[in-house]
């Protein structure tokens, strides 16, 4: 904590850069989020992020929670799986109070924050990014079906 993070020069030009292609890369992000949004509720066992009406997404992030009540699995076997098909799954984020700061700062331990752990300890990010293909994004889908039979 108290850390700088600002930004070189270099980083600061390829960021404008990049800005000029912003409304590509969300309306392509968008039409993976909405392939995988118009699947993933047949595959069972997953719960997809809803978005309020009105807003949009960007959707830096594509998170399914897993219903692990009704799995066979754990999320670090369906993690573990889908990494080893190729599919670079991730976990984000570690809930704040879990942080090392935190806990030697503050003393907290699991348990403080019940609603901020359990969303945490179901989610899992699939890959999304404006240059996945139509393929791509099946494969993930194929997956991730494979993997929760």
């Amino acid at each position: 904590l108290g850390l700088n993070y600002r930004i070189t020069d270099l980083q600061c030009a390829l960021g404008l850069s990049q800005l000029k292609k912003l409304n590509q890369f969300v309306a392509r992000r968008q039409e993976i989020a909405d392939y995988y949004r118009s699947v993933i509720p047949e595959l069972g066992l997953l719960d997809v992020q809803t978005i309020p009406s009105g807003s949009t997404s960007a959707w830096h992030l594509f998170v399914v929670k897993l219903r692990l009540d009704q799995m066979t699995i754990t999320r670090k076997t369906a993690y573990d799986e889908l990494r080893k098909k190729g599919i670079g799954t991730q976990i984000h984020y570690i809930p704040v109070h879990l942080h090392p700061y935190y806990r030697q700062r503050y003393q907290h331990r699991r348990g403080n924050f019940p609603a901020a752990e359990k969303y945490y300890d179901r989610c899992l990010s699939l890959p999304i990014f404006p240059g996945m293909t139509e393929d791509d994004a099946k494969r993930v889908i194929s997956s991730l079906r494979e993997t929760l039979r």
